[in-house]
């Protein structure tokens, strides 16, 4: 999707399960890894964030309390998830229907 560049920003939303390793591969050099799944291990070589100055961002939504609550929801099915996918280079449009006030 990049043609081979990798991708200037990543959103890790699982943090688990190898799809943390895999973000590295995905992000290019003077990228930024952002992480908001709970859970996994990130190892992570000192070059890769110094020579490719690569930024790795950690974000904290609620609390872990909150998570295992929004899970729980979920499982008793209270919780519904509605999904949109677009081509990348509909971005502006994606931004656009889901754009705040």
């Amino acid at each position: 999707m990049t043609a081979g560049y990798g991708a200037g920003v990543v959103f890790d939303y699982i943090g688990e399960r190898g799809a943390e390793d895999g973000v590295w591969q995905m992000t290019r050099p003077g990228g930024s890894h952002y992480l908001i799944g709970y859970g996994g291990t990130i190892e992570v070589r000192y070059d890769r964030l110094h020579l490719h100055r690569t930024n790795m961002i950690g974000n904290l939504v609620g609390t872990f309390n909150d998570l295992a609550e929004f899970m729980v929801l979920t499982a008793q099915g209270k919780l519904t998830f509605h999904t949109s996918t677009y081509p990348l280079d509909a971005v502006k449009v994606a931004a656009r229907k889901y754009k705040t006030s």
